[in-house]
Formats: structure tokens, C-alpha cells, sequence
């Protein structure tokens, strides 16, 4: 029969065994939830990358229809519309084209199941995925102004190049069809007349009105 202190012995042993398998078992959810916060974290990076690729993608796909609209523009601007003209509907079209690429907002969100440690841990990825679709969201609100101001500047530069540039390119092509218009006769006029290239013909021809 076990005596008394030996009674006692078995049960301190069985308590520091208890105490020791709680802190195993405690330290083994510590660490189980260490991982899944760990995992939780690197999906949310891939989100986060994932997210800025959609937005660039449609912000080049913006740019394209900008640039299709100020085309449009520059190239009305050479018929009787003129410049301001040109500009006004170069402006509107980039405007529509820009406008016609709905912003990017789908949010992120994580699936992170409760615990009972790494709680500041926890806090900080809950403030940053709060923060990123705040972000998400201010940017798909603000794309109207972004679109419109970036019209406005498509509109004002193809109206600034018209003024820069607009007479140098009309004169070439003007120049280049009256060239085509003396094509056949000039290399026999210029031996005829005594002229020795195109431009000096058709030079002639503008001060005077004929080619003799």
C-alpha cells in the first residue's frame, strides 16, 4: 500500500505532466495561428498586385481612347471647323472614350479566421486592408475629374499644335499637290524656260500666273 508522501509525489507528477502538456498544447496554437496569419498576409500582397495590374490595365486602355479622340481632333481641326473646333471635339471624344472604362473597384478582403493571440498583429492587417480599399474606392470616385481633366489637356494640345504647327502643314501639302499638278511637263518646262527645279516653276507660277 503507497504511503502517504508517495500519494502525494504521484499527484505533484501529474500535475507538472498536465501543466506541461497545456503549455505544449498553448504553444502549439500560438504557433498554428502565427501561420494562418502568415498566410493570410501573403494572399493579401497577391490581391494587392493583383488589383494594381487591373488598374493599369485600364488606365492604358483609357490612354488609347484619349488618343483616338485627340487623333479625331487634330485632324478636324485641318477642315473649315478650324483649330477651336478641332480642340472642342477632340476634347469631348477623348472625354466619352476615357469615360467608357468603368474604374476599377472590387475590394479586397481576407478570410483570416479569429484566435486568441497576435492580436496587435491582427489590428495592423485589419488597418491595412481598411486602408487599401479606401484607397480603391477614392481613386474609382475621383476617375470622372481625372477623365475630364485629362480631356481638357488632350483638347488644349491639339489646339496649341494647330497654332504652332497648323499653317507649316498646310503649306506643305499644298506644296506637294501643286507639285503633283506640274509633275508631267516640269522636266521639259524647266529646260524650255531656263528654270532649274520644281519650286523655282512653280514660284514663277504663283507670281505671275503662268509658267512662261
Amino acid at each position: 500500500m503507497a504511503s502517504f508522501a508517495q500519494l502525494i509525489g504521484r499527484l505533484k507528477s501529474e500535475q507538472r505532466l498536465q501543466s506541461n502538456l497545456n503549455r505544449s498544447g498553448l504553444g502549439m496554437d500560438v504557433e498554428e495561428e502565427k501561420i494562418d496569419l502568415e498566410e493570410a498576409r501573403s494572399q493579401y500582397r497577391d490581391d494587392v498586385e493583383a488589383a494594381q495590374r487591373a488598374m493599369a490595365r485600364k488606365e492604358r486602355k483609357r490612354s488609347k481612347r484619349g488618343l483616338l479622340g485627340t487623333a479625331l481632333g487634330t485632324a478636324l481641326g485641318f477642315t473649315p471647323l478650324g483649330a477651336l473646333g478641332g480642340a472642342l471635339v477632340g476634347g469631348l471624344a477623348s472625354s466619352l472614350g476615357r469615360s467608357s472604362v468603368e474604374p476599377y473597384s472590387s475590394t479586397i478582403s481576407s478570410n483570416l479566421p479569429g484566435g486568441k493571440f497576435h492580436a496587435q498583429a491582427r489590428k495592423d492587417f485589419s488597418r491595412d486592408i481598411a486602408s487599401t480599399n479606401a484607397f480603391i474606392s477614392d481613386a474609382s470616385d475621383g476617375q470622372s475629374l481625372l477623365n475630364m481633366t485629362n480631356a481638357l489637356s488632350d483638347a488644349y494640345s491639339i489646339w496649341g499644335m494647330h497654332n504652332a504647327f497648323g499653317d507649316d502643314i498646310k503649306g506643305f501639302g499644298e506644296n506637294r499637290k501643286e507639285k503633283r499638278m506640274f509633275g508631267g511637263a516640269v522636266s521639259s518646262s524647266t529646260r524650255n524656260l531656263g528654270y532649274t527645279d520644281t519650286d523655282s516653276l512653280i514660284n514663277n507660277y504663283n507670281k505671275r500666273g503662268t509658267v512662261g
